[in-house]
Formats: C-alpha cells, sequence, structure tokens
C-alpha cells in the first residue's frame, strides 16, 4: 500500500505542541494521535466539541479504561508516525539544515514531498 502526506505543519523545537494544536483546530477533525505530553481532560473535553478525538497514551500514573487492543493499536500507530517521522528528518538531513528562516524550510520539505 502506498503512502502518502495529507498535510504537515511545521513549528520550532522551542514550541510547546499544545499551542500548534490549539492553531490548528478549524482544520482538523476526527481521530487524532497525540504523545504522552498532550493529555489531558479538559484538552480532551475542548477538542471533542469541535470535533477532535485526541487519542494518546497514559502516563504510567494514570488508569487505563479502554480496551487493551485499542491501547496496543494506538500504540502501534503511535510507533510507526515516530518511526516515519525519524526517517523523514534523516531523509532531508534536516539536522544539519542551513534554511535561514521558516519559509526556506518549508519549501524544501514541499519540495522533497512533491518528488
Amino acid at each position: 500500500m502506498q503512502q502518502k502526506v495529507i498535510g504537515f505543519t511545521l513549528a520550532a523545537a522551542n514550541v510547546d505542541e499544545r499551542d500548534v494544536l490549539d492553531k490548528l483546530r478549524g482544520v482538523l477533525s476526527g481521530l487524532l494521535i497525540g504523545d504522552k505530553g498532550l493529555p489531558s481532560e479538559a484538552k480532551q473535553a475542548e477538542l471533542a466539541k469541535v470535533g477532535i478525538d485526541l487519542q494518546t497514551p497514559l502516563r504510567k500514573n494514570m488508569k487505563e479504561q479502554r480496551p487493551k487492543t485499542t491501547v496496543q493499536r494506538l500504540l502501534k500507530v503511535r510507533r510507526r508516525v515516530e518511526t516515519t517521522i525519524g526517517k523523514l528528518v534523516e531523509f532531508f538531513d534536516f539536522s544539519v539544515c542551513k534554511a535561514r528562516d521558516m519559509w526556506h524550510l518549508t519549501s524544501k520539505l514541499v519540495r522533497k514531498l512533491i518528488t
């Protein structure tokens, strides 16, 4: 099965993921898989009001109420996403990217994605 990128957003490394998520509210809908840093009942309730189902692995000190198979599937998808991001960073050589600003970085990424 061939996979394709249907959308992306870039943010500086020092930007909190929750801030990026808030800016994408009007664009996103449906299931959204995040990491352990995103969960909060208040944030999930806020997002549910605008049609976003935020699912994340829980921290060790949190009680799991979802079925085990659902959590395993979530972790499997999350692992695939993290692996893909790692491969993209390596492929685009972002660890030593010399882009002067966000515009140049974004255009470099778009050129790579459409070829």
